[in-house]
């Protein structure tokens, strides 16, 4: 994937990265720059008397912060929530996702599904967790969390196998 490729050994810097990064990804799902969202939205923290910070994307589905190669995602992924109170007061509606990234690493939350815990992946791995990140594109998320897919296809394998031994012994 030439996302991938184009970003495994960049520098990954927060203050001049950020932007170009979150763009090319939503270009991997064939979204425009100037359909994508907003970028460097001014924002109050929560958590700090309601300082002024910044997003650094933001869509009806998705708030993206990123941070420099190496940084603490779950600090990254906090911060983005502690924006959130803030955005009705904006007239945004809170989106659903929250993003958080060091340009080598991506961790993500869903906020309608509370008791999953978020799910973190590599740059290397994004081809294949591309469907996760499909709310980019403005497609309906999965409905089964990745371990859930799995347990089923475990839970329908045995019940094949079961039903392929009756039928085999049947005759």
């Amino acid at each position: 994937m030439e996302f991938v490729r184009d970003w495994r050994d960049a520098p990954g810097y927060e203050e001049g990265d950020a932007a170009p990064f979150v763009i090319k990804l939503f270009q991997v799902f064939g979204v425009d720059k100037a359909v994508a969202g907003v970028f460097e939205l001014q924002a109050r923290r929560a958590s700090r008397n309601y300082a002024h910070g910044r997003i650094d994307a933001l869509t009806d589905d998705v708030i993206i912060e990123m941070k420099s190669a190496g940084k603490d995602l779950v600090e990254a992924e906090q911060q983005a929530i502690d924006y959130l109170p803030s955005l009705p007061k904006l007239g945004i509606k809170v989106p659903r996702f929250i993003l958080t990234s060091d340009f080598k690493k991506f961790r993500l939350l869903d906020t309608h599904s509370p008791h999953e815990p978020a799910f973190e992946f590599t740059l290397d791995e994004l081809p294949n967790e591309i469907e996760r990140l499909q709310f980019l594109a403005g497609y309906e998320p999965p409905k089964l969390s990745t371990a859930q897919q799995e347990d089923a296809s475990i839970k329908a394998a045995k019940i094949m196998g079961g039903l392929y031994r009756v039928l085999e012994s049947s005759g």
